[in-house]
């Protein structure tokens, strides 16, 4: 396995973790008084509170991530570039909320673009005597 795929496989990882953590994590506290005076507080996910529709956001880098790994190979690595470029995109218009939590994932898919495609000549072969 080469470098660039082991990075793409890690933004993807990255991407997974992100998503779960918006999803399940609380996010949201919540405190009442009820008729009988008891006081109670509880807290709620992103997903308990806002509703299914958050799973949208989350597959939507998700398969940005992944299309480096799943698209057909494109000319040299346009695929890469693109998914990277639109994972920045992403952390930028989410950075006020969820985006800092796909930086991981995003400076994955930035490497993966510098990343040789094939590891040096010679690695991982025997020394010749």
């Amino acid at each position: 396995m080469n470098a660039k795929r082991t990075l793409q496989k890690a933004a993807v990882a990255c991407v997974a973790v992100a998503g779960a953590v918006v999803l399940f994590a609380p996010a949201y506290s919540t405190a009442s008084i009820g008729a009988d005076g008891v006081e109670r507080a509880g807290s709620a996910s992103v997903l308990q509170h806002v509703g299914p529709w958050t799973l949208l956001l989350v597959l939507i880098p998700a398969a940005i991530a992944a299309v480096p790994l799943v698209a057909a190979p494109w000319p040299g690595q346009s695929s890469t570039i693109v998914s990277a470029s639109l994972m920045v995109a992403w952390g930028i218009v989410g950075a006020a909320s969820i985006g800092v939590l796909y930086w991981p994932a995003i400076l994955c898919s930035v490497a993966s673009v510098f990343a040789p495609t094939r590891s040096p000549r010679g690695s991982g072969s025997p020394r010749r005597s």
